[in-house]
């Protein structure tokens, strides 16, 4: 059969993947279409909040607080991580500010991270936000930034973080077909 599709995995993971990155739809939807290609198990770190808290982030995060949704955002990874079969995680930027989920990660999977440079991610932020409600760039943020300086803390803080990932992709020129493809040949690199 010519036409057959294997809807089996395409490559043998030893362990879980995590994918984290600086805009969290764009990692979304990298890890999805690379799952889905690969034929690998898809966990979104942010779903699985919003459905065991039975509300949208930006919700939970104005009635209960950060620390409320970083706390429930662990749990979920802490779980995910322990499931079989393995496969991609894609966890909010935020994701890694907790010590103890980049320990987590560290022990029981591997960790890739999206990357882009601080100018890079500003121009992005302010293309989504042309796209989406202003105030939907991310549900930290009230409204878009006007420069770069605005952002530079949230990226100064979670590139500490990233920046002990085992493997880093250079996101800045690639859309997220092309990220999809790095991402994918690292895996298959990785794997192999």
């Amino acid at each position: 059969m010519s036409d057959y599709y294997e809807y089996g995995p395409q490559v043998q993971l030893s362990g879980p993947i995590v994918v984290s990155g600086y805009l969290a739809d764009f990692t979304r939807s990298v890890t999805y279409r690379a799952s889905a290609h690969l034929g690998l198990t898809y966990y979104d770190i942010d779903r699985l909040v919003e459905h065991e808290a039975a509300m949208e982030i930006g919700r939970i995060l104005l009635e209960e607080g950060e620390a409320a949704y970083r706390e429930v955002e662990s749990q979920c990874l802490a779980r995910v991580l322990g499931q079989k079969p393995v496969g991609l995680i894609a966890l909010g930027d935020g994701g890694l500010l907790r010590s103890e989920n980049l320990t987590r990660i560290e022990d029981e999977g591997q960790l890739f991270v999206l990357e882009f440079e601080l100018a890079n991610l500003f121009w992005r932020v302010q293309r989504l936000a042309r796209r989406l409600e202003p105030a939907r760039w991310h549900p930290l943020f009230a409204g878009v930034p006007d420069d770069v300086a605005e952002i530079r803390p949230y990226y100064q803080e979670r590139k500490v973080a990233f920046d002990k990932a085992q493997t880093r992709i250079d996101a800045n020129a690639l859309n997220t077909s092309e990220a999809c493809q790095a991402l994918m040949d690292c895996i298959v690199a990785t794997s192999s």
